[in-house]
């Protein structure tokens, strides 16, 4: 699985990169580490997310 994950999270871009967990992508933007999801959140509510 560590193999898939590395093979995923570098694709994106093409470069190694250091990978917090966990780990969000919204629209290619990368969002490291649990200290990000409230930003994360705030990305996709500006994109148009709506909370059910």
């Amino acid at each position: 699985m560590g193999e898939l994950s590395h093979q995923t999270v570098t694709a994106f871009d093409g470069t190694e990169l250091a990978v917090g967990v966990p780990t969000l992508v919204i629209d290619g933007e990368p969002f490291f580490g649990q200290d990000r999801i409230a930003m994360a959140q705030w990305r996709m509510e500006q994109k148009g997310l709506v909370e059910r």
